[in-house]
């Protein structure tokens, strides 16, 4: 009777040691298991943080072979406007469609070669981006980017709220959208207006809000305001200036 008590104790002292040996078996390999899914966290995270590092460095490109075309636009003052412009435009091409220096002074030229392009890319027109750059005799450059390419709509306000209005020279400055009002871009016959203001909202005794920017049907005078649509300063040496060039650039 001894012997078999003896030998029961025997038993269960060996499954108590296997059960004990198992436990650590098991927290080892929990273990190891905790510290592989954290080596594999860790490396995902590394790899996802690298192709989003890339992806945003190929976001940033452009083709900018064109600007070699430009009186207005150097591939430097492109570079200070190239973080503001959306996605959309990313790895595109830019392209001029239209140049005083090259074309002609005016309004109608500009607005005929803009629906021309559309037509031959056959790109809806509302919804293709679009660059203004004007330069006055002070030697002072300025413009605006539209989410539209000009286009004559009389009585009705284009683009979005991405569009943005911007001083180039003598330094640079970057109006946004204020999202008070969404005047972005009017076209008209005989004129041209980004931004907008309500009439009865004036500043103080002298000074009133108005349009970011206005130029008229011969590309000869403009004038430029402090804007709501943009919560803009005026961005020309002086409120109204005379035109020395004006350049139209898209995407494509």
């Amino acid at each position: 009777m001894a012997n078999l008590k003896e030998i029961f104790k025997r038993r269960k002292r060996n499954a108590d040691e296997h059960e004990h040996s198992d436990a650590i078996n098991m927290k080892i390999f929990k273990t190891n298991a905790q510290e592989h899914f954290a080596i594999e966290e860790t490396n995902l995270g590394q790899s996802e943080k690298i192709i989003t590092e890339l992806e945003e460095e190929s976001e940033k490109w452009f083709d900018i072979e064109e600007l070699s075309q430009s009186n207005l636009l150097s591939k430097n003052k492109f570079d200070k406007l190239a973080d503001k412009l959306p996605s959309k435009t990313n790895c595109k091409k830019l392209d001029l469609i239209y140049s005083s220096f090259n074309h002609g002074f005016s309004l109608q030229t500009l607005y005929r070669r803009s629906r021309s392009w559309a037509l031959r890319t056959e790109a809806l027109d509302e919804i293709t981006p679009s660059i203004l750059v004007i330069s006055d005799f002070e030697d002072n450059v300025f413009g605006a980017f539209s989410t539209s390419l000009p286009k004559i709509r009389s009585h009705r306000f284009i683009g979005t709220g991405e569009s943005f209005v911007f001083t180039l020279k003598p330094k640079l400055t970057i109006y946004s959208w204020s999202e008070r009002n969404e005047y972005f871009m009017n076209c008209g016959k005989d004129y041209l207006t980004i931004g907008g203001s309500n009439k009865s909202k004036t500043l103080n005794e002298t000074e009133q809000l108005g349009t970011a920017l206005w130029i008229d049907d011969d590309l000869k005078f403009g004038r430029s305001m402090k804007c709501e649509t943009f919560n803009s300063d005026i961005l020309s040496s002086e409120e109204d200036f005379k035109i020395a060039e004006v350049e139209l650039w898209t995407f494509k």
